[in-house]
C-alpha cells in the first residue's frame, strides 16, 4: 500500500488543522511530548471559552494570522472546507458536494442556510447536541446497531435528516450509557432550543429546523463559508 493511500490517525490531521475539537481524555492517554502540550494548549482554550473571552463572529471577513502561508485561494478554501468536515464527524467531500449542488440549483434558497439546516437535521448530529453521545462517532455507533428509534420506528442510517415533531428515543440497552454520557457532559455550549429533550425519559423531539443564526454560537472556530462554497464550485 502506498503511503499516500495509508490511513491516517485522526489527530495528526486535526493537528495539521490547528483545529481544537478533541477528546482529551483519548488525548492525555499518548506519551509523547508534543501530544502533552498540545493538550495543555487545548485546555487553556476551553477555559476562556468557559469564562466567556473566546468567541467568534461568523459574520466578519476573517483575516488569516499568518497571510504568507496562505497565498493561494485554493489551500485557504480547503483547509476551511476540512475544519467544517471534521467538525460534523469527518463528513465526505462528495457528501458535501451533493448537499452544496442541491442549493446551488434552486436560487431562492441561500446556500449557507441550507447546508447548515441540513446537517443540524441529521440523526447523528442532533444525538451529539443533545448530549446523549461523546462524540459523533459514538451517536453513529448507537444508530448502526439499531438502539435508536424515530417515531416508533428503528433507524439505522445515521444521516437520516428529521422532520418537525419527530420524537427520537433510545433502546433500554443504551439507556445506562447515555446516563452516563449525560452526567459527564459538560453542557457548552448549551443544547439548541430547536430540541425538546426529556432528560428523565431520554427522549428527543425535534421542534422545529435550526436556523443558521443560533448553530453558528455552536462553532469553537471561526468558520468562513464563502470559502467553503468556493472550495465545490470550483
Amino acid at each position: 500500500m502506498s503511503s499516500n493511500k495509508r490511513y491516517k490517525p485522526i489527530y495528526k490531521r486535526l493537528l495539521k488543522l490547528q483545529f481544537s475539537n478533541f477528546n482529551l481524555k483519548k488525548l492525555n492517554k499518548l506519551k509523547k511530548s508534543k501530544w502533552s502540550d498540545f493538550s495543555l494548549k487545548i485546555k487553556r482554550l476551553n477555559l476562556r471559552r468557559k469564562c466567556g473571552l473566546f468567541f467568534f463572529d461568523h459574520e466578519i471577513y476573517n483575516k488569516p494570522k499568518y497571510l504568507f502561508r496562505l497565498k493561494k485561494n485554493y489551500k485557504t478554501n480547503l483547509i476551511s472546507k476540512q475544519k467544517f468536515s471534521n467538525f460534523y464527524g469527518n463528513l465526505l467531500t462528495r457528501y458535501l458536494k451533493f448537499i452544496v449542488g442541491k442549493s446551488l440549483k434552486n436560487k431562492k434558497i441561500n446556500t449557507q442556510d441550507f447546508l447548515i439546516r441540513t446537517l443540524e437535521s441529521r440523526l447523528d448530529i442532533l444525538l451529539f447536541r443533545a448530549g446523549f453521545a461523546k462524540s459523533i462517532r459514538e451517536a453513529r455507533q448507537f444508530i448502526l446497531h439499531g438502539h435508536i428509534f424515530v417515531n416508533g420506528i428503528k433507524q439505522t442510517y445515521y444521516r437520516y435528516i428529521l422532520k418537525k415533531g419527530d420524537l427520537i428515543e433510545i433502546s433500554d440497552e443504551r439507556n445506562d450509557i447515555v446516563r452516563t454520557n449525560l452526567l459527564n457532559c459538560s453542557f457548552y455550549p448549551l443544547p439548541p432550543n430547536y430540541l425538546q429533550i426529556n432528560y428523565k425519559t431520554n427522549q428527543i423531539v425535534f421542534i422545529q429546523k435550526p436556523s443558521s443564526n443560533l448553530v453558528l454560537s455552536q462553532y469553537n472556530f471561526f468558520i468562513n463559508f464563502n470559502n467553503i462554497l468556493s472550495y465545490f464550485k470550483n
